[in-house]
């Protein structure tokens, strides 16, 4: 039963019908639905059915972050390291990143990479950053693609 509420808040999120969605996202992020509490998380985050809200974006980030959501806790972790919602903390958002990174999150992957490239909360580190963007790239990010060369220059 709840399979079939989320694919249809789901269905509803993709084709725009933001209101009707949130609603079930929001009963079934209550129900502790890590991916609802994710998707409830973006729609406050993006002002997608409710008032644009930091705070409430990074509430929904953290329970399903904490259950071991990756694109919950690359969001946090994003969260973290802009200050959006919250105090920015560059150790948190690294941390975050590199918990969304151990599961396969390309966004997660460049990001971290970028942090060790940068001693961003987290120790400077050139062949780390590098085993990061090439992770990414793997996935058919361009962008760590460019890193990756620009480090070999």
């Amino acid at each position: 039963m709840i399979d079939n509420k989320f694919a249809e808040a789901v269905a509803l999120y993709r084709a725009g019908h933001y209101d009707t969605a949130v609603p079930l996202f929001e009963a079934l992020a209550k129900q502790r639905h890590a991916e609802a509490q994710f998707y409830l998380g973006f729609c406050y985050d993006s002002g997608y059915g409710v008032p644009e809200d930091e705070a409430k974006a990074v509430e929904w980030y953290g329970k399903a972050a904490e259950q071991g959501n990756p694109d919950a806790q690359f969001e946090l972790g994003l969260c973290y390291y802009t200050g959006a919602g919250l105090e920015a903390d560059e150790a948190k958002a690294a941390a975050w990143f590199r918990k969304a990174a151990d599961q396969g999150n390309r966004e997660a992957q460049l990001l971290l990479g970028d942090c060790y490239y940068d001693g961003a909360g987290v120790d400077q580190d050139a062949a780390k950053a590098a085993e990061w963007w090439r992770k990414a790239a793997e996935q058919g990010d361009e962008y760590a693609l460019e890193r990756l060369a620009e480090l070999k220059e």
